[in-house]
């Protein structure tokens, strides 16, 4: 990691970078937090995890249009609250952010704390039908081979860690798999003796948008595993010390989590809890305006004029839209394309 990074360097304009070292790169198609942090710019946007940490309600519902930074939210989440196997947590990944100076200092007492469960669903946002169910299901295999090696514990229920170990493995059936997210929360509180996070991006994929829409089962598998998501949800209960659903649609989870019960809190356009972690304001941007072009000058003294200069960043994130344009120089200068990320 650079000696820069995370200097929480502050512009006059009041907003702060978290990594100003000269090569940074603005973070263009870039979703995991672990990764941008060493190689990007980044807008100090942890107190994010502050606003969840303090939410009285015991699942966040946090909901944007595409472009506005909620992959990243949560994957910076994953990084701060997740405790690592076996190993220190490396604090130099938060030194020197907001969230690690907050409160004196309080939030550092859950700081590589608990057990996470990351799913990511986008993946079958592109889908349809039996393609999205697979996708959903895919990436509830995908969490449970990542935290098998921490269900090693003599206490745990064998064969609970038979199913997880099925799961993991591929040879689970569709209602072994839809069972997995329960039985894995439940194993990894016994394993850590703590409450464990669950982490949903594109929760809203699970719910189907039309329920009419065809008669091919389709729906029928979503329904089914939508149902399954959030009756994991309400009857993990006391299991979590909080969830955490990213998506475009808030009614879905609002609905399903009142159906059953379950308190939330939600950060949406049209709300001003969070509102300022997604997304850049006036300020944010002019820093990454005049950071980039900074990097541009670094870079075009490193590689001369052949070197891939970000020179413009223009974003608005205070009403429901905004728009994203970046100019690159790709090979002299003066040759300029216009480029739309969805960050």
């Amino acid at each position: 990691m650079s000696e820069q990074v995370n200097c929480g360097f502050t512009h006059a304009f009041g907003a702060r970078l978290l990594n100003h070292a000269d090569s940074a790169a603005l973070p263009v198609d870039a979703y995991d937090f672990s990764d941008a942090i060493n190689r990007c710019l980044l807008v100090d946007k942890t107190m994010f995890i502050a606003d969840i940490l303090d939410s009285e309600a015991p699942v966040a519902l946090c909901c944007r249009p595409k472009g506005f930074g909620k992959s990243m939210n949560l994957s910076m989440l994953k990084c701060y609250l997740e405790r690592p196997d076996h190993r220190l947590p490396d604090r130099s990944l938060f030194a020197g952010t907001q969230i690690w100076q907050a409160g004196g200092g309080r939030y550092r007492d859950e700081y590589a704390s608990y057990p996470v469960i990351m799913l990511d669903f986008t993946a079958a946002a592109s889908r349809h039908g039996a393609g999205a169910a697979a996708a959903i299901r895919g990436a509830v295999v995908r969490e449970c081979a990542r935290l098998l090696p921490l269900l090693a514990a003599p206490d745990l229920s064998r064969r609970e860690v038979r199913l997880i170990e099925r799961v993991a493995r591929g040879v689970a059936s569709d209602r072994e798999i839809d069972a997995a997210l329960g039985v894995l929360i439940k194993l990894l509180q016994v394993a850590f003796d703590e409450h464990v996070v669950l982490l949903i991006d594109d929760y809203d994929v699970v719910c189907p948008k039309r329920l009419g829409a065809k008669d091919d089962g389709s729906v029928d598998s979503l329904e089914s595993l939508s149902r399954m998501l959030f009756d994991t949800i309400a009857d993990a209960g006391d299991s979590l010390r909080l969830t955490c659903l990213m998506g475009e649609r808030p009614g879905p989870a609002e609905f399903a989590l009142s159906q059953r019960g379950v308190s939330y809190r939600s950060a949406t356009p049209l709300s001003s809890w969070c509102d300022r972690w997604f997304g850049f304001s006036d300020d944010e941007v002019q820093v990454l305006l005049i950071a980039s072009v900074a990097t541009a000058v670094w870079m075009t003294r490193v590689s001369g004029s052949r070197a891939i200069c970000l020179v413009v960043f223009i974003a608005r994130s205070r009403s429901a839209w905004w728009t994203t344009h970046i100019a690159v120089a790709s090979r002299p200068f003066g040759q300029i394309c216009m480029v739309t990320p969805t960050v």
